[in-house]
C-alpha cells in the first residue's frame, strides 16, 4: 500500500512541476502536500519509481502486442470483406479499416477489460 501511495505522490510531483503556473512553480507552497515532503525516504521513492517504470513497460508492452493482434484481425477481416465489396470503394475501406481498425479494437479491448474487472474491485 505504500507502494502504491508514493506512486501517487510522484504523479502529482510529476504534475505540479511540468504544468506552467502551478503552485509548484510559483512558489506558493501553501496548502499543498508538496511543501513538507523534505524527509523522503529513499527506497520508498525508489521502489515507487521502479512500480511506476514497471506498470508503464507493461501497459506498453501489452498495448503492443494487441495492436499487433487486431492488425492482424483487421486484415484477415478485409481480405474477407474484399471479395464482396466493388473494386473502386474496396481501396479506400481498406485504406479506413487498417488505419482506423486496430486502434478502436485496441479502445473497445481496453473498455472491455475495465468492465470485466470493475465487480472485482475493492473500494476504500
Amino acid at each position: 500500500m505504500k507502494v502504491v501511495a508514493e506512486v501517487v505522490r510522484l504523479l502529482k510531483i510529476s504534475f505540479f512541476i511540468l504544468v506552467p503556473g502551478s503552485a509548484w512553480n510559483e512558489g506558493n507552497q501553501e496548502n499543498t502536500e508538496l511543501a513538507d515532503d523534505t524527509n523522503d525516504d529513499p527506497v520508498a521513492v525508489r521502489r515507487a519509481r521502479r512500480a511506476l517504470a514497471l506498470y508503464i513497460a507493461g501497459f506498453l508492452f501489452v498495448c503492443s502486442l494487441l495492436l499487433i493482434l487486431n492488425i492482424g484481425m483487421v486484415y484477415s477481416l478485409y481480405t474477407g470483406i474484399a471479395f464482396f465489396i466493388p473494386e473502386t470503394f474496396s481501396k479506400q475501406i481498406g485504406q479506413l479499416l487498417l488505419l482506423i481498425g486496430p486502434f478502436m479494437l485496441l479502445f473497445l479491448e481496453w473498455y472491455l477489460y475495465d468492465l470485466l474487472r470493475k465487480p472485482f474491485r475493492r473500494y476504500r
